[in-house]
């Protein structure tokens, strides 16, 4: 078997140094569970759960629903400022095909 020499120690530190980490902690149940769908999904443990913080990240910040509380305030102040009903309902129908993009 080969011997680590201090070259390689030195370019692994420095490979290494350019990375944050991110510790969890969970039971063996759960980490035998990710283990295996990473397995089944072809990919290795970290890509698959960077995978799914990934997409979980995209979820929260894509297609999210515009606050209640904001529909009504604009729905309010649109009628306060004289739009009629027609063209509250225009603007509702417009904000809702085009908040997320």
């Amino acid at each position: 078997m080969a011997k680590y020499t201090k070259a390689q120690a030195r370019s692994s530190k420095k490979y290494l140094s350019q990375f944050a980490e991110i510790r969890i902690r969970v039971f063996p149940e759960q980490k035998k569970r990710v283990e295996e769908s990473a397995r089944n999904a072809g990919k290795s443990m970290q890509g698959y759960v960077w995978d799914a913080v990934d997409a979980q990240m995209g979820a929260d910040t894509q297609g999210a629903e515009i606050p209640p509380y904001i529909v009504t305030s604009l729905m309010e102040w649109l009628k306060n400022k004289g739009h009629s009903e027609t063209e509250i309902l225009d603007c509702l129908t417009y904000l809702g095909k085009h908040h997320d993009k």
